[in-house]
């Protein structure tokens, strides 16, 4: 079975509570260090690791490249799951430069080799918009639920840099 077949879309209309389960990004005893990576890093306190929603330490991920839709922040969650949510939020404004991405793509993978970008229940590449600043979470319901255990995040706009903290959810 081809990887496209695999990767199959369910829709999340029963899934109310989805907010209430994550994977547990925000936490690296459950997503260690390693399994967070990126296309590129801007300095020592932007590391890919970083990019966990609510992250205490460093600012928050960004890309060496503050204006190239060409990067991505990539969470390993180490099994296959059903996601049904995403949030996100930009830097943690330490140096009050006030970096975060506000539009971006989904994709995801079973193996982190084959990738699939996320769509809308119409077949068209889901853009994701944020509404909110640094430091505000803003959640994104997935209209269809995504099998996959690797989720690539693409930014596509962004205010001042490409900076991401994530979170990812799945169905009880």
């Amino acid at each position: 079975m081809a990887p496209t077949e695999v990767l199959k879309l369910f829709t999340c209309n029963q899934f109310a509570d989805c907010f209430s389960n994550p994977v547990g990004v925000a936490d690296p005893s459950v997503i260690s260090n390693n399994q967070i990576k990126a296309r590129s890093e801007s300095n020592g306190y932007s590391q890919a690791f970083y990019g966990r929603l609510n992250a205490k330490y460093g600012n928050g991920w960004c890309s060496s490249l503050p204006n190239s839709n060409n990067e991505w922040l990539q969470v390993d969650i180490g099994i296959i799951i059903q996601a049904c949510g995403l949030a996100t939020q930009g830097d943690k404004e330490w140096n009050l430069k006030g970096r975060w991405v506000t539009a971006f793509k989904l994709s995801y993978s079973l193996d982190g080799t084959n990738w699939e970008t996320y769509r809308n229940e119409t077949g068209g590449e889901m853009e994701f918009q944020r509404k909110g600043s640094s430091l505000i979470i803003d959640q994104h319901k997935l209209s269809l639920l995504v099998y996959a255990r690797y989720f690539r995040f693409h930014p596509t706009q962004r205010h001042k840099h490409n900076c991401l903290r994530v979170e990812i959810y799945k169905e009880k």
